[in-house]
């Protein structure tokens, strides 16, 4: 309803028009042989690609929601602001805000049958750098996220080399003489 008053219609350009002779009912093994030779097409069929089953999807969409920066920063929110009395209120925004939001950018998604930047210049002009926005925030993310990753693995594999010298040792020209010392009582236990 509210789709229906807020976004215009989409032309239907790959859709298919199937004509088919057959009542209902009547089963004759004559008619529904031809009932596949009378498909005509309207225009081009997409190469669209689509999910094989829900889980796909589902976990596709959790990726992209939950990343890094929620696993890192989830619990030092959570401490900073009431521990468990901060559950309360996080959840209730998230069902709130959360959930229809990204409901609403799901069903944006399937009717436009775009992206973000060609959504809103197709269908909200004076809104078309939103779109440009979302597109350039999340190739900064992109970015930002694999340099991350990339740390991970330099650490992983030092640590797997046995080469964790030269990133666990506080004896370097920055350091303080505070964290020298607990490095040193830590070294010995």
């Amino acid at each position: 309803m509210l789709s229906t008053i807020l976004l215009p219609p989409v032309k239907m350009d790959s859709c298919r028009k199937y004509s088919t002779s057959q009542k209902q009912g009547d089963h004759s093994t004559s008619q529904s042989s031809t009932t596949t030779e009378n498909i005509e097409e309207i225009g081009p069929v997409s190469n669209r690609g689509y999910w094989d089953n829900q889980i796909q999807f589902i976990l596709s969409c959790l990726g992209l929601a939950v990343g890094l920066g929620n696993i890192w920063r989830f619990p030092a929110m959570a401490y900073e602001n009431g521990g468990s009395a901060f559950l309360l209120p996080y959840i209730t925004c998230a069902l709130l805000f959360g959930l229809p939001m990204t409901y609403l950018e799901f069903i944006i998604g399937q009717y436009t049958n775009s992206g973000p930047s060609m959504t809103f210049r197709n269908y909200f002009p004076a809104f078309q750098g939103i779109g440009w926005a979302m597109t350039l925030i999340s190739t900064t993310l992109s970015v930002y996220y694999t340099v991350i990753i990339a740390w991970s693995g330099v650490y992983m594999a030092s640590i797997y080399t046995g080469n964790i010298e030269t990133w666990g040792r506080c004896d370097n020209a920055w350091n303080s003489d505070s964290e020298q010392v607990a490095y040193t009582y830590l070294s010995h236990y």
